[in-house]
């Protein structure tokens, strides 16, 4: 009679629980396996996933450092003892040895004779591994996803894989948000447990759930300024620059309220005429009147002013002992030059803004633009973080596209100025609705649709909730923003132009955010207007109850249709 093989011990590796594809493979070809001393091959380490790093834990060959080790019966399996661990799982070719263990070390026990016999061959073992066993040598976590019996994989290395897609795209989101429930969706993958089809199942959804979450970080990225790619400001140089600039400018007199002529530092003084010397100061040290007409390499006394803003930028900070100015800066020719340059445009338009009337006209228009610009930057922010709270109370299913729908365009813009109404009319309607001149008008965008609004007001609702209860916890305001009053235009301040093309992709709104009212309403050269199609995405579908929204929102929703 032949003697009787022993079983790889433990439930899990039963025979006849094996998937079928596993006891069909199970005796494959020994070519499958590299053996315990050859070399490792990483020919498939990258092809999963471009892009995604490997997980080290899950993805580095393992080859465990073994000291003296003991070997145990337990549950149909030995165990063997090293350090603070428990190493399990199916034995070596001959029956005998662990994958990880070493034969002069361990000596091993026999499994329990009561389980049937099992095939093999003489090479490595080709049965499932245990779901607590460690990778075996030379083999990565993509190796295996690439084995025939792929359904009997160990599920720990599938969710490592998965967990390397989100933690990939966590890294790519800490540039500009956080996106906590990436961290939470890994953190529940670490707890799965399943069967080996529901495991695949789940992995390739979060793949999908993980890319789309990209997609957006990376739209979302796309359209923002780009301030992560400047370079870091040295303020100590810009600083030391604007001081030596302004000192060695000549000095503008003017008559105070008793008549006297004292120094006005704020005035840039003008040109001097041709044979008229510069005036000195009392140390010496030369004033220079530069022609604010051109620029500082187009005349020569702007030269000699950027010539000797540059020495005592140097000289100053070099006798200080202590200058927050590094060294090597300060040896820069290129880099002291450079603050010069920057900050002579900016006196040049300072300059034109005290004696030209249109340029002081214009630069007051341009401040004004970027006031605005900022603060409906201010709430896309706000409602960024709204929708990420938005996202858990919805669910992740149901809430995709959330973050494309999100653009800085399409907030409402706050202005301070009268507008369309006269100065008088303005006050007036402006001390009706916050008592007092001190606020802001929100002028909206009549071509929104009263569901994204709804959107808005949802997702902006959440993000203020959120800060209350943080508030309440932890009895301090947290992300303090100076909040100025708003309230309400009035229709001949309403904004009726046409929606803006969204800057991530060039393309005009989706259909599902322009409201068909509106558009009916337009003048015939502008009726027809290209928006783009919507998506199959599940945002569109989801019903936003009135109920969920404050009494304010609901009254603000009221002059909106569809």
């Amino acid at each position: 009679m032949e003697a009787q093989q022993p079983n790889v011990g433990g439930l899990e590796h039963n025979k006849e629980n094996w998937p079928p594809d596993a006891q069909m493979n199970h005796n494959t070809s020994p070519a499958m396996h590299p053996p315990l001393h050859a070399p490792p091959d990483h020919s498939f380490d990258k092809q999963n996933l471009p892009g995604v790093s490997l997980n080290p834990r899950a993805g580095q060959a393992f080859r465990p450092q073994l000291g003296p080790a003991q070997v145990q019966k337990a549950h149909g399996q030995a165990q063997f003892h090293v350090g603070p661990e428990v190493y399990t799982g199916p034995p070596s070719a001959d029956q005998q040895l662990y994958q990880n263990q070493n034969p002069y070390q361990v000596q091993a026990q026999q499994y329990p004779p009561h389980h049937p016999p099992v095939q093999s061959y003489q090479g490595m073992n080709q049965y499932p591994a245990d779901p607590f066993q460690r990778p075996m040598m030379y083999q990565t976590a993509n190796q295996s996803m690439h084995l025939p019996s792929v359904p009997s994989i160990d599920p720990r290395l599938l969710i490592n894989e998965q967990a390397n897609i989100v933690i990939s795209a966590a890294e790519f989101e800490d540039m500009r948000c956080t996106m906590n429930e990436l961290r939470d969706f890994k953190n529940a993958q670490v707890n799965f447990h399943g069967t080996n089809d529901e495991t695949h199942t789940a992995l390739a959804q979060a793949i999908d759930e993980a890319q789309q979450l990209r997609a957006a970080l990376n739209a979302r990225v796309a359209h923002e300024d780009g301030k992560a790619d400047r370079k870091p400001r040295n303020n100590a140089l810009v600083a030391a620059a604007h001081s030596v600039m302004i000192d060695l400018l000549d000095v503008v007199m003017v008559k105070n309220e008793n008549g006297e002529m004292v120094e006005d530092r704020k005035k840039l003084p003008s040109p001097l005429s041709d044979g008229v010397p510069s005036s000195v100061a009392a140390d010496g040290t030369r004033r220079y009147n530069p022609r604010w007409s051109c620029g500082i390499t187009k005349h020569r006394e702007n030269m000699a002013y950027r010539d000797a803003c540059v020495a005592l930028i140097r000289s100053r900070e070099e006798a200080k002992g202590d200058s927050e100015i590094d060294p090597s800066v300060l040896r820069d020719h290129k880099a002291l030059t450079k603050a010069v340059d920057k900050y002579f445009g900016t006196l040049r338009n300072r300059y034109k803004q005290e004696y030209d009337e249109e340029a002081r006209k214009k630069a007051e228009e341009t401040a004004q633009k970027n006031k605005i610009r900022g603060r409906k930057k201010q709430m896309a922010k706000i409602a960024r973080e709204g929708a990420q709270l938005f996202r858990k109370a919805y669910g992740l299913d149901k809430t995709e596209g959330v973050d494309e729908l999100i653009q800085t365009d399409w907030m409402p813009s706050e202005h301070s100025d009268c507008g369309n109404m006269s100065p008088d009319s303005f006050e007036r309607h402006r001390f009706n609705k916050i008592g007092g001149n001190a606020g802001w008008e929100e002028r909206d965008l009549l071509w929104r649709s009263s569901k994204l609004v709804k959107l808005y007001c949802r997702v902006v609702e959440l993000y203020h909730d959120e800060q209350a209860d943080i508030a309440r916890r932890t009895g301090k305001r947290q992300k303090t923003v100076k909040q100025t009053p708003t309230f309400e235009c009035l229709p001949v301040n309403a904004n009726n132009d046409t929606p803006k093309i969204r800057e991530n992709t060039g393309a005009m709104p989706y259909e599902w955010c322009v409201s068909k009212h509106w558009a009916k309403t337009l003048p015939p050269d502008k009726q027809g207007l290209e928006l783009e199609e919507n998506p199959d995405w599940p945002i569109f579908e989801l019903a936003i109850l009135d109920d969920n929204l404050s009494a304010k929102s609901r009254a603000y929703l009221a002059k909106y249709k569809d």
